[in-house]
């Protein structure tokens, strides 16, 4: 004896608005942020997105803290996920200060009164701008390599000034690559500089150690092969490339 089996529906649809969905998943996670389960009485829920106030992207992994009204005792936390979206539960009906934080963000700090049942509190956080060093006469020059006349080293320099009117430290990488684009080679060290002060960086291939302290500084370069170096910081701002080609 053989038994039909009802195959699973085409369109999930949402019992509380009718809206239609091609997944579970996708009905839930709707469910989940437009009808959240009330609370008991005399208990609030809150509940909300938090985007990024300039692209408009949903930020995962906000800290959203619940503290009392002064700021003294923090009760509740919760993270948003990889929506943005974040909810707490069951909590009585007050007054009191959120606060919302998440590295790269300026924190957002806010009175909030919740009510009881559903609170919905939407959030944009504003990008902090960060300082970047600026990369300037920028050369680069063959040399033979000391330790193997047959080849050739390069030698490198770049002046890296803070424009800006603080402090900042980065962490500055020294990247090589091949002419076909391959990387051949990348050294970091951390650099600070103080308001408006300049660093004169000199790379010296036939220099030992500074990048491999069995070694010598520069890389190869074979016979008309084209070789590449320039600095680069942990947020991507770089300098113009300085580039020389072996001997033909």
């Amino acid at each position: 004896m053989s038994r039909a089996w009802a195959a699973p529906p085409t369109v999930y649809t949402c019992p509380h608005c009718g809206a239609e969905f091609d997944t579970e998943e996708e009905l839930l996670a709707h469910i989940e942020l437009e009808h959240p389960e009330l609370p008991p009485p005399a208990l609030a829920n809150l509940y909300g997105v938090v985007t990024d106030a300039e692209t408009g992207a949903p930020l995962p992994n906000v800290s959203v803290q619940l503290w009392s009204p002064d700021g003294a005792e923090l009760l509740l936390t919760a993270a948003t996920d990889s929506s943005g979206y974040y909810s707490m539960a069951n909590i009585s009906p007050s007054s009191y200060l959120i606060r919302l934080e998440k590295e790269g963000y300026e924190a957002v700090v806010s009175d909030i009164v919740l009510v009881e049942g559903n609170n919905e509190l939407n959030v944009e956080m504003v990008p902090i701008a960060v300082p970047a060093f600026i990369f300037s006469n920028v050369s680069a020059e063959k040399v033979i390599m000391e330790s193997a006349p047959a080849w050739e080293t390069m030698n490198f320099f770049c002046t890296i000034t803070n424009p800006s009117l603080d402090t900042i430290t980065r962490t500055i990488n020294v990247m090589v690559r091949w002419a076909d684009g391959s990387p051949a080679w990348q050294w970091s060290f951390e650099l600070t500089l103080e308001p408006g002060q300049s660093y004169e960086f000199e790379w010296y291939g036939n220099t030992y150690g500074q990048r491999d302290p069995d070694a010598y500084n520069g890389p190869l370069v074979a016979r008309r092969q084209r070789v590449c170096m320039w600095l680069e910081d942990e947020w991507g701002n770089k300098s113009a490339e300085g580039c020389v080609t072996g001997m033909g």
